[in-house]
């Protein structure tokens, strides 16, 4: 066996070239339109989330209830009072973004 016949095969310098380039037109422009079409639906379903940067409660801190919470959203602060039986506001919350 020859030396040359026992080393590894040559990097290629065009690899896409090699494969074929197998995705099509078609397969490319549905995902150029579904991903973010799958965005916009999931966001105009679901909202988009806040943060909750500021809260006021009455009572010891392990023990408390909410009075009111902020929330910082896109649109700007947001001011919701829990309903009752709730006593806390959560962390992240999701405000209709339209």
């Amino acid at each position: 066996m020859r030396m040359t016949d026992r080393r590894r095969p040559r990097a290629s310098t065009t690899p896409i070239y090699d494969r074929g380039a197998k995705r099509s037109f078609a397969r490319s422009l549905a995902a150029v339109i579904l991903i973010p079409l799958t965005l916009y639906l999931t966001v105009a379903v679901f909202g988009l989330p806040s943060l909750r940067f500021q809260n006021t409660y009455h009572g010891t801190k392990e023990f408390r209830q909410d009075v009111s919470c902020d929330y910082l959203t896109v649109n700007g602060v947001i001011r919701i009072t829990p309903p009752p039986g709730v006593n806390q506001c959560g962390l992240i919350r999701l405000f209709p973004a339209f």
